[in-house]
């Protein structure tokens, strides 16, 4: 991994956190990635004004995101899927759209897995020792923000999990569901749904297993 100079052009590369999402209105990039999923999403909303997606292949063998789970796990098959939980790092990433295209192929409901982002994963990674433990403080700034912006107790102990997201899709008719960042802030919230309460948990349990052993896992190390 590293930078690549070209001698034949004047290139300034800028590393970033987190991917453009639209380089057209971006004052300080004259070019950037965008996955072939996202460039689709945007025109098929008519967001892609000002545009041009050149194709550019950087590898030679064609890539699809892995699905991973652990030696000794029940699950041998992609039907196995179905009504599980999987966590993965974005929902539109091109790997993640062909995941979900390859598991409709194969009959799985797509709308019956919990897919979870995020919290729950890198916890659950790190006692495991699937990621390296300087992901630790990620994890751990995540669990906490989980706390203080979600978490609500009342004067008789009960907790609850608010502002989850009353409903969640894509496309459909007469109105049309984004899936972008508008379209979520715009749609109902309710506490304790589903949605928000069983990832809570499992990222709490994982919470609790982590530091109750009082350490992770060694990858990378």
């Amino acid at each position: 991994m590293g930078d690549v100079v070209s001698e034949a052009l004047d290139i300034k590369t800028v590393r970033v956190k987190q991917l453009i999402d639209n380089v057209a209105e971006d004052p300080q990039a004259d070019a950037a990635e965008m996955s072939l999923s996202r460039y689709n999403l945007r025109v098929d909303q008519g967001k892609a004004d000002g545009i041009v997606a050149v194709p550019f292949f950087i590898m030679r063998g064609f890539r699809t995101r892995n699905i991973v789970t652990v030696k000794d796990s029940p699950l041998k098959s992609l039907k196995d899927l179905e009504g599980k939980t999987i966590g993965l790092s974005g929902w539109q990433d091109s790997g993640n759209t062909w995941t979900r295209a390859l598991l409709r192929r194969e009959g799985v409901d797509c709308d019956k897995i919990n897919w979870v982002m995020f919290v729950y994963t890198l916890l659950k990674a790190l006692r495991k020792g699937y990621i390296c433990p300087s992901y630790m403080e990620v994890a751990k700034k995540g669990y906490e923000g989980l706390l203080t912006q979600f978490i609500e107790v009342d004067n008789k102990g009960v907790v609850s999990i608010t502002k989850g997201c009353a409903v969640a899709g894509l496309g459909g008719k007469p109105v049309y569901r984004t899936g972008d960042y508008n379209y979520y802030i715009t749609e109902k919230i309710r506490s304790n749904d589903a949605k928000a309460v069983g990832p809570f948990i499992m990222a709490s349990l994982e919470w609790e297993r982590l530091f109750q052993k009082g350490c992770c896992g060694t990858a990378c190390k």
